[in-house]
This record gives structure tokens, sequence and C-alpha cells, in this order.
């Protein structure tokens, strides 16, 4: 899910495509806010996208652009110039950019000079931290943080932990949060959460985070992703036979649940293994639970499947 976040947080910028383009931002002010506009170009092209923010607040707003005469038109995403939502009729002066900004009836003077500080540099250097309480797992102990400009909340680990437990989970947990919080400042809604987090046999720390995102793309994203680590070795358990060598878990769910008559049937779950190529796992105090991953179309089929370890028992050899 990390990557697909990243690949959605690219077309925040407009398209794939842009990644590659020559990006110019600027910083100046709106009437007597401060602000910072990001555009790109393809050598004497410009994209028809680009974003600002102000800098008091960090979060993104996209824009649609416009080359107009020898100057810039840029407006909210999803309206028209006529509109006149976040309009920004802009002409260059030398190097800066000089105009106004017009939202409805509400018009301001726009003032701004290139600048070499990209706007992602600038929200990674702003970010806010907060501790907002703690959260105990048996001998382990979190402290829950929030990002104030993006108002996300995570988990970090804290006492209970060995050092060498903190020098690998710390850095784990802070990619996850960072994607998780860029996201929610740079597309144009975010949500994450977390489910079903366990410290399995007092070894294995696992859980869930569901997220809900929509990047200025067709359809939003939903879904969840599932994270395993092994607190005895200090690695994280990506594929799950990290954790059950030697398992073939296909023919041991679809022994179970293949006859189940509350599965859609038009999710085709056991009749190829195909289904199963990809998946989401974790483990729990019970077992293990299973989720295979469908394109978004089928999305919906997306539905956990469970092998206890009694069930289990005999399929796999257990790690020393």
């Amino acid at each position: 899910m990390v990557k697909k976040i990243l690949f959605l947080l690219i077309l925040c910028s407009g398209t794939v495509a842009s990644a590659l383009a020559d990006t110019l931002t600027y910083q100046g002010t709106l009437g007597n806010y401060p602000i910072m506009l990001s555009v790109s170009k393809y050598g004497s092209d410009w994209n028809n996208a680009a974003d600002y923010l102000y800098t008091r607040y960090l979060k993104q707003t996209h824009l649609r652009l416009e080359k107009s005469g020898t100057g810039l038109t840029l407006y909210q995403y999803y309206s028209e110039p006529s509109e006149k939502k976040e309009l920004f009729e802009l002409h260059f002066v030398g190097k800066n950019l000089e105009g106004t900004w017009q939202n409805k009836q509400t018009k301001l003077p726009v003032k701004l000079k290139p600048t070499l500080q990209s706007i992602d540099d600038y929200q990674h250097q702003h970010l806010q931290f907060i501790v907002t309480g703690h959260q105990s797992f048996g001998q382990y102990h979190f402290d829950k943080i929030k990002e104030t400009h993006s108002n996300m909340s995570f988990l970090r680990p804290g006492k209970g932990f060995s050092q060498a437990q903190l020098q690998f989970l710390a850095p784990q947990f802070k990619s996850l949060y960072m994607t998780y919080v860029m996201a929610a400042l740079q597309c144009e809604d975010a949500g994450f959460w977390i489910n079903d987090f366990h410290i399995v046999n007092g070894r294995y720390l696992s859980f869930s985070l569901g997220y809900d995102i929509s990047c200025y793309g067709a359809h939003p994203e939903h879904g969840q992703e599932m994270y395993s680590y092994d607190l005895k070795t200090n690695q994280q358990l990506k594929k799950i036979t990290d954790r059950f060598p030697g398992l073939q878990f296909f023919a041991l769910l679809k022994a179970k649940y293949q006859g189940d008559k509350n599965l859609n049937e038009e999710c085709d779950y056991f009749s190829d293994t195909e289904v199963w190529k990809y998946i989401h796992w974790r483990l729990t105090e019970k077992g293990v639970v299973i989720e295979p991953e469908y394109s978004h179309a089928m999305a919906p089929c997306e539905e956990e499947f469970s092998l206890s370890y009694s069930e289990l028992k005999g399929h796999w050899q257990e790690p020393k």
C-alpha cells in the first residue's frame, strides 16, 4: 500500500510523467498570506496541473493550469475559469509572477518570486508533532503522536522495547507514518487508521492499517494493508512463509471455505490459485488472517480468511 500511496502522490502533481518534468516553484504572497506555487514544464510546454499552499497550513490545493498569452491561468481542479474558484490570473514580470487570485467575489493581489525550495521540502521542514497520549500492549508501550497540520495520528514505539528493537522499529513506523502524513497534506482527502494491533506470544507485533484516499483521480482508493514484525530477530515478515516456512495456505483455505455459501460466487476465490498470487496477511493470537488482493474494480472481493494454529499444525516448519 505504501507504494500505491507514493504513486498517488505523484498523480497529485498532475500525471506520472510530471515527475520527469522541470518543476518551477514560486514563493510570495496572496494578499497578506504567504503562499507557495508549484508548476511544471516539458521544454516550452506547460503541464496542465499545478499546486499551491498557504505556508501556515501546509495543505496543498490542486489546480488546473492553462497558458494564456504571456501569462498563466490557474483554477480549482474540479471547476471552470468562469466559476472563479481559486482563480489565479498571473503574468510574468521578468522571472517573477504577478497578478490576482479570485474566489467568487473575493479578489486579492498575488506577487511571487522563484525559489529553489520545493513544496515537498517545505512541508517536510515545517511538520509539527505532538504527543497526545500513551497506549500499552502488555510490557510494550507506545506514544500516541499527531502531526498538527495534517491531523494524522499514529503510534511510536517506546518503553518496554529493547534498544535493538527500537532501532529496528522506529524507522519502520516513521516511514509508514510519514507516508500517511504527506498523503493527507498532498491529496484531496485521506484517512488512515490502525486496526487489530496485536503482540503475539510476546514475540510478534502485528497490525493492519485501513486507508481511504482520494488523490484527484477518477476513483478513491480504499482498503487495508497488513504488517507483521518479529521482535526476536528484528525483521519485518513480508511473506507469509517468513513466519510459516513451507506453508501452502491455498489448499488449507480451499478445504475450509470452498463450500461457504456466505462467500460471493462472483469473486471465484478457489477455482484458481492466481487469485491468491498477491495477499495481505497478519498474525493474531489465534492464528493467521489472509486476504487476497484484487484489482480496483473487484475490490469488494477483498475479504479476510482465517486459519487457526491448530489448522496450521503440521503444514509448516517452526522457525528456530
